[in-house]
């Protein structure tokens, strides 16, 4: 006898199956899908390196599943994490007793954004049609993507390269100095499932105000392991490059000064952090 095909095999609700139809497409933009099914409800975790969007795919997992028609599926769940994170970051319900008046008999296609001319497109024949009921849901906080977090790293960036360039001429020192004191805003910002770089810079700037700001900032439990991974591995590498600029800037600076005091303790501050980072489980 014949071996059914996957697609058949999703249709009568075999979840390794739904999750192979899935994967076939997601895998290749490093999301993988895992399926499992419990009664009438089917669930869906999605994971990647980064939280995986949540309106695209939904979207395109809901299409997919109406599309299929799974036998004896009233309710689907789709979660969203990070790998490595046992909580997910944000979930949805959507209930399918309300099908669509028209569902097309094919197989799963990639999820696309949608285009404002393209009326064909599966997102938009769906939308135009009796939609089921979604309940969306989140873990995140509401301000997960506000203040600083939000703000662009790489325009963060820019101004501490732009405020190193103007300390470097006159106090080299300053600058690993606030450079080395950045990291405890960061350290203490990734403790609250903040973001780590974004934190950093804004500690580099403006250091009195972003350590009480990440003192008082609310946490957001569910991101503490991915940001807590995110600090430590970025210390690795930033603690070595200011011990070698501290060692650099040590030979040029007079014996006896301060300065010179202070770029030895700072090369050993930046190694014994080099040391605590490496010995992080991330």
């Amino acid at each position: 006898m014949s071996q059914q095909n996957p697609l058949e095999l999703a249709k009568q609700g075999d979840s390794n199956a739904i999750a192979a139809l899935i994967n076939r497409n997601l895998k290749p933009k490093g999301i993988t899908a895992k399926v499992s099914r419990k009664d009438d409800c089917l669930r869906v975790m999605l994971e990647s390196a980064k939280v995986p969007n949540q309106d695209s795919l939904v979207e395109f997992i809901r299409s997919g599943v109406l599309k299929l028609e799974v036998a004896g599926i009233n309710t689907l769940q789709i979660f969203g994490r990070e790998v490595g994170d046992d909580v997910p970051i944000w979930s949805q319900t959507i209930n399918l007793k309300t099908p669509p008046a028209s569902v097309s008999q094919q197989p799963m296609s990639e999820p696309q954004s949608p285009r404002p001319h393209d009326t064909q497109s599966p997102v938009s024949s769906l939308q135009s049609n009796k939609s089921p009921a979604i309940k969306k849901t989140s873990n995140s906080s509401s301000v997960t993507n506000s203040g600083i977090d939000a703000a662009s790293p790489i325009l963060l960036l820019i101004g501490c390269f732009l405020i190193g360039l103007l300390l470097l001429p006159t106090n080299p020192f300053l600058l690993i100095f606030a450079a080395l004191l950045a990291l405890f805003p960061a350290l203490l910002a990734s403790e609250k499932g903040r973001n780590p770089l974004n934190w950093w810079c804004y500690g580099f700037l403006l250091f009195i105000v972003a350590i009480i700001h990440a003192a008082v900032t609310p946490a957001i439990p569910e991101r503490v392991n991915a940001t807590k991974r995110q600090f430590w591995r970025g210390v690795r590498i930033a603690t070595i490059v200011l011990a070698v600029l501290c060692v650099f800037s040590y030979q040029f600076t007079e014996e006896g000064s301060p300065e010179r005091v202070f770029l030895g303790i700072g090369a050993i501050a930046s190694i014994v952090m080099s040391i605590v980072a490496w010995t992080q489980k991330v």
